[in-house]
């Protein structure tokens, strides 16, 4: 797990989510738990700075639950359709993105010197194989790690 400890002088923390909207209905992902998830990175990274992104697979209601966090940077990609990642990547030490990304994990072990922090979702049956595979891979690596579960 990233710590605050091992941050450069700017300590940027970015979370990148991307959930699809079809995993989200398949599962009956929670909202609340993905807000204890920023919760606990917001307790364990006090002092740095917040950006975020969305992506266009983002459900609203995700995207509404974080607009109630206050981020230094935030791009929701249904206002403004960038791919804020690569610059996300460059200037942070931290990145937090969820789990259902294959691409958007893949690009961020593969570019920038972000410690790369994987959001595990809250039902574990969801698309498993594919996502278990790569990040378990990823992981043994060492080019990811798993946040631990929140805090209820």
């Amino acid at each position: 797990m990233s710590t605050p400890g091992n941050c450069h002088s700017h300590c940027r923390t970015s979370v990148c989510f991307d959930y699809c909207w079809w995993r989200y209905k398949a599962s009956g992902l929670d909202p609340l738990f993905l807000k204890r998830q920023v919760e606990q990175i917001r307790r364990q990274f006090q002092g740095h700075e917040f950006w975020l992104t969305t992506s266009r697979r983002t459900p609203a209601a995700v995207t509404e639950m974080l607009e109630q966090f206050s981020w230094a940077r935030s791009v929701y990609y249904e206002r403004e359709p960038i791919n804020p990642i690569p610059d996300f990547l460059n200037h942070s030490d931290c990145v937090f993105i969820t789990a259902d990304s294959s691409s958007m994990i893949s690009e961020a072990v593969s570019f920038g010197s972000a410690a790369v922090e994987i959001l595990p979702l809250s039902d574990t049956r969801i698309g498993q194989k594919k996502f278990k595979l790569l990040i378990d891979d990823l992981s043994a690596m060492g080019a990811c790690t798993f946040l631990t579960a929140p805090v209820l």
